[in-house]
């Protein structure tokens, strides 16, 4: 019977493709392959073979390998081992463009391009969830060596997701409208005339503002009138 964890592991269940053989037991002689005599030489029994493809798979699985990543680990590792590798050197190699450091870059130019509205090609969906979660502010203010370990935290739970929403096309940030000098100088005046109102209203309690407002003989702009009424409940 198989364990809860084998029966959802895509990993370890029967391939129809594959004559019946799981992934795992395809990665292992495809390594077999790439190593001869050198990778069997791990393998003392078969339970030691088992215990390798349940560590394996957990780890892909909690990483989120695909098929594809791990077909480009193969490709890899004959250009970067000549000796078989260890599990942390598979993943490097299946992902050689997820080091931290090499993404948080990536990042950076996928940031500036998509603030312009270009669109960008990521090499790997995680790195553009990454950097949305720690914000393009952050990202793009700060630079790695202060950044790197909460960079590789985000960066690993992103991962870890598995799957991820098709990356949104890019939206180009349009720039704040211009202000003519006929606006600035209708705005100057508008929040003088605000500004006189708050000072009035914040150094005369209650309605007395108001009050003297329109007891004065010389008469303020139409705005501030109609302020002080509005406070006395007067239409104007």
């Amino acid at each position: 019977m198989l364990s809860t964890y084998e029966a959802q592991s895509r990993w370890l269940a029967g391939q129809p493709k594959l004559q019946g053989k799981s992934l795992m037991e395809h990665l292992h002689g495809r390594l077999d392959g790439l190593y001869p005599g050198r990778w069997k030489q791990a393998f003392s029994d078969h339970a030691a073979i088992e215990n390798w493809e349940y560590a394996w798979s957990e780890a892909f699985d909690e990483e989120g390998l695909t098929p594809s990543d791990v077909a480009m680990g193969l490709k890899n590792c004959r250009r970067m081992y000549t000796w078989p590798p260890s599990l942390s050197e598979f993943l490097q190699a299946c992902r050689p463009h997820l080091k931290p450091e090499t993404a948080f870059y990536e990042a950076l130019r996928g940031l500036t391009a998509r603030s312009k509205g270009d669109d960008f090609a990521w090499s790997h969906p995680a790195i553009y969830y990454a950097a949305v979660h720690i914000g393009q502010r952050d990202m793009l203010a700060g630079s790695y060596p202060p950044m790197a370990e909460r960079w590789a935290d985000v960066l690993a739970q992103s991962l870890a997701k598995g799957q991820w929403e098709p990356i949104p096309a890019p939206v180009v940030q349009l720039p704040a409208p211009k202000r003519t000098e006929e606006g600035n100088r209708a705005a100057s005046a508008a929040l003088k005339q605000m500004g006189a109102a708050g000072i009035l209203k914040a150094v005369i309690p209650s309605r007395k503002w108001a009050e003297k407002i329109l007891d004065r003989k010389d008469k303020p702009s139409p705005t501030v009138i109609r302020m002080a009424q509005a406070a006395l409940g007067i239409e104007a």
